[in-house]
């Protein structure tokens, strides 16, 4: 971003700073727009202070945010999805304009201020090391660092290694998944789907979607296949822990029926 003329509009011999307001907090903040004198004719000034203002502006918003949402009830996955979709959105870059700088003109982008400042945040509240970094991090602040650094990867053409953690839930799968089949869906099928989804959660310790495998799927359904066919029709059944089904229904195991069969309730989900 710091070559482009992003958040920059020139009026008259005058560069300002201009970016909209992320729709959820306009009604906070009484605007649909920030316009800020940037007081300077040169371009090169306007963008080292359009980077200055575009930190302060983000900072705004997270505390903003803060206040909508406390911390507690804003999850990792929505902050890590929000903080990597600002950045890609504002083209935010990772390295300054001039690659050939000497020391003593050391310039930031905005990536090296947000980074800074989450860095000096949970220095602020879990204390520092020896080497000045903070000693721990808050789920949240993990989730921003997380998504930082795999924006920075992405950037530079590199895989990223955090995205995979802060996917979909397989239970938050589960009840889009039967949100969707309830509208034609009977009501038993329905009963037993939700009873199988919800015992591949715990069997798979409810990990991201983009982290489950063809192979953890087939152990699962190995697991169903020592089991009754039966095991899921009786509606105690959803209430009963994968352990407590096992110990029920195990011993009379059969090739799983269409109903109990994971399969075509699993392409739905993940794919």
């Amino acid at each position: 971003m710091a070559g482009s003329l992003h958040y920059l509009k020139k009026r008259g011999h005058t560069w300002y700073f201009q970016r909209a307001v992320p729709r959820d907090l306009r009604q906070k903040l009484g605007r649909d727009q920030i316009v800020e004198t940037l007081r300077t004719r040169d371009v090169s000034e306007a963008m080292s202070r359009r980077t200055e203002r575009a930190a302060h502006w983000e900072a705004v918003f997270s505390q903003l945010r803060g206040s909508l949402r406390p911390d507690a009830s804003v999850s990792p996955r929505e902050v890590y999805q929000d903080t990597i979709g600002y950045l890609r959105s504002a083209d935010v870059d990772v390295e300054a304009a001039n690659a050939n700088r000497s020391p003593d003109d050391e310039q930031f982008t905005e990536y090296d201020l947000l980074q800074d400042r989450l860095l000096t945040e949970a220095g602020d509240q879990h204390g520092l090391d020896e080497e000045g970094r903070p000693l721990a991090m808050s789920p949240v602040q993990q989730a921003r660092w997380d998504a930082l650094q795999d924006y920075r990867r992405e950037r530079r053409g590199k895989p990223l290694q955090a995205e995979s953690r802060y996917g979909l839930k397989i239970t938050e799968a589960r009840d889009r998944y039967l949100a969707r089949a309830s509208l034609d869906g009977d009501e038993q099928t329905i009963r037993q789907h939700r009873t199988t989804l919800s015992r591949l959660a715990e069997f798979l310790s409810d990990k991201p979607l983009q982290a489950v495998t063809k192979a953890d799927v087939g152990r699962f359904m190995g697991a169903l296949e020592t089991l009754d066919p039966k095991w899921g029709k009786s509606p105690s059944d959803s209430e009963r822990s994968f352990e407590e089904i096992r110990q029920r229904y195990s011993g009379t195991g059969r090739q799983l029926s269409d109903a109990t069969d994971l399969r075509p309730v699993s392409s739905s989900i993940l794919r």
